[in-house]
């Protein structure tokens, strides 16, 4: 009978493991609308003079949790879509996945979006740029390439 007890304790703790580690391993939902903003770094040999780009992610691109990103629209394409949001700014940071979702944001407008590596990756500084939003929105990438 102890032994029966030991084993059922020993499945229940494998069981809670198990629950537990694919609870963690989930990542971001999936974009439905707005702005979704990436942030990784990617170790080079030779890293470019201003080391963050806003663009596609390289092959051996890290995601990076805590960086900053802010955003304020310019001015607007066109009539916005039916899942576009109203707000015409968005500040926050990126989570452990790297992600940040601003949900609500006025599509088809085009943004200055800034991000900000500083507080995490010292050498990586600030970069500023412009993008089009279309109707429904946006994926935006952030890359810091530091020296390996």
């Amino acid at each position: 009978m102890l032994n029966l007890i030991r084993q059922l304790r020993f499945a229940s703790v494998i069981l809670l493991a198990v629950v537990l580690c694919t609870s963690c391993a989930q990542g971001p939902p999936d974009f439905q609308r707005g702005i979704r903003f990436l942030s990784f770094f990617d170790v080079v040999d030779t890293p470019p003079a201003n080391p963050v780009h806003l663009m596609s992610i390289p092959p051996g691109a890290v995601t990076v949790a805590n960086i900053l990103n802010f955003g304020d629209i310019g001015s607007t394409l066109g009539p916005p879509s039916t899942v576009s949001g109203s707000d015409p700014s968005f500040a926050g940071e990126t989570d452990k996945f790297g992600v940040s979702d601003y949900k609500d944001i006025r599509d088809n407008a085009v943004w200055a979006i800034q991000v900000n590596y500083s507080g995490v990756i010292p050498g990586c500084g600030v970069k500023l740029q412009n993008f089009n939003i279309p109707q429904g929105g946006a994926h935006i990438y952030a890359v810091c390439y530091i020296k390996g």
